[in-house]
């Protein structure tokens, strides 16, 4: 059976419900929620609003005000998996449930969402966990004005020339009053803005009373906005190139810094098939990995990422190396944006790259949580609904040796941003 293979209907509340049953030995008595609310970082009137909100609503809640019951709750009815996390395009809320207990969960789960105690107390609280979370993820001052900069030069006036944009930055946070956390929630977490995801030991039928039980005596209101879409093109960067000493950008001698970064951006508009740029970033990781291995024999770390975002594409190439090889590497890396096409052995690479693709999608850990994600991501980031692993093979055969070709020859390699971080 296709394992992302779902079944969408409308439930009597109205909220769109996406069921996918597995009836397993392991899945028996067991089931898993995921309420996707289509308000996330993009609505913030201060960067990190629709973050901190997101904090809040393990603080207390109808019912359950102290954190001692809260913790009580976490750990019991939803066996310590229940969390959220907001993204730029939407928020989610999930936890892995017991059948035997679902109806307790369900009025948690509701409160949780729809009605959270907000007292000033948990508010300076959170704001503190918070701001360690940013400090951890952003690391020093340095840092982050070299990655702003960065991305401004790529994104330009875009929303996502914002620096971390789902958390704001330390500066925002100081901003974000209780009173804006209030009126986040109260104009964007309501029944028109969610749709909810059922994976487990559950059919069609017993979903919808699940999603009618978690939306008695809900909040309504107006649908939230939406990010438009770029359909068409993307802006080439403001500059192609950026290049940062770190030592003396941190005031620090050159023999402290070990390592240099060469860092390679291309947003793109939103892609009919994102299969063609799967392809083409495992091409190129593997080219670039066996470039700096074996050729030039440098210590070195590759990672290369397409992101999927609900407005536009993106395609992120991250080397580090040994200071001394960053020249070299880089001189090679662009021959092979250049001259693409007649890589030596190009051709057998994409059809080996396509296979693995298929193959990656076909053996995928279908446990209830990945299953369901997948449902979430691509509802949150697609309009033509859940994609079965049929639908997703289908694209990947889909694909031809041209249309790699040309997306590299198009899009990326003429308007490709290069950073490169030196000692």
């Amino acid at each position: 059976m296709d394992p992302f293979k779902f079944i969408s209907t409308t439930a009597p509340c109205g909220v769109p419900v996406h069921v996918r049953t597995v009836r397993t030995p392991q899945t028996k008595g067991w089931l898993v929620i995921k309420i996707l609310i289509h308000a996330g970082a993009y609505l913030d009137q201060i960067p990190g609003t629709a973050h901190f909100l997101e904090h809040m609503h393990g603080r207390g809640f109808r019912g359950h005000e102290t954190a001692e019951d809260v913790q009580e709750v976490y750990n019991g009815l939803f066996t310590r998996t229940m969390c959220g996390y907001v993204f730029t395009e939407g928020t989610k809320f999930q936890a892995k449930i017991k059948i035997e207990s679902i109806w307790d969960a369900l009025d948690c789960l509701h409160n949780i969402i729809f009605y959270p105690i907000f007292s000033q107390d948990s508010f300076i609280m959170e704001k503190g966990v918070i701001g360690q979370e940013l400090w951890k993820h952003l690391g020093n001052p340095i840092n982050i004005k070299v990655t702003q900069q960065m991305l401004q030069d790529i994104y330009g006036d875009s929303i996502w020339s914002n620096l971390f944009i789902t958390g704001g930055l330390p500066e925002d946070l100081s901003r974000i009053s209780l009173d804006d956390l209030v009126a986040f929630k109260d104009q964007h977490y309501h029944l028109q803005n969610m749709e909810i995801i059922f994976a487990g030991d559950v059919g069609v039928k017993k979903a919808c009373q699940y999603a009618d039980y978690f939306a008695k005596d809900a909040p309504t209101g107006e649908k939230s906005s939406r990010m438009p879409v770029m359909k068409d093109s993307w802006p080439a960067p403001s500059r192609r190139e950026l290049r940062i000493s770190v030592s003396e950008k941190l005031g620090v001698s050159k023999s402290h810094i070990k390592s240099s970064l060469l860092g390679i951006r291309r947003p793109l508009p939103k892609l009919q098939n994102i299969e063609v740029l799967n392809i083409l970033g495992n091409i190129i990781n593997e080219l670039t990995f066996g470039l700096v291995r074996t050729e030039l024999a440098g210590s070195y770390s590759i990672t290369h990422k397409v992101s999927i975002n609900f407005d536009h594409t993106a395609f992120r190439l991250s080397v580090v190396m040994r200071p001394d090889i960053l020249e070299k590497v880089s001189s090679e890396v662009q021959k092979i944006f250049n001259d693409f096409r007649n890589t030596e052995g190009l051709r057998l690479l994409f059809e080996r790259k396509k296979q693995l693709s298929r193959n990656e999608y076909a053996m995928k850990d279908c446990n209830l949580l990945a299953v369901t994600e997948h449902a979430f991501l691509n509802l949150l980031l697609f309009d033509q609904g859940i994609a079965t692993l049929a639908e997703i093979q289908e694209q990947i055969d889909l694909v031809t040796f041209e249309d790699v070709c040309e997306l590299m020859e198009q899009e990326i390699a003429p308007y490709a941003h290069w950073l490169y971080q030196t000692p």
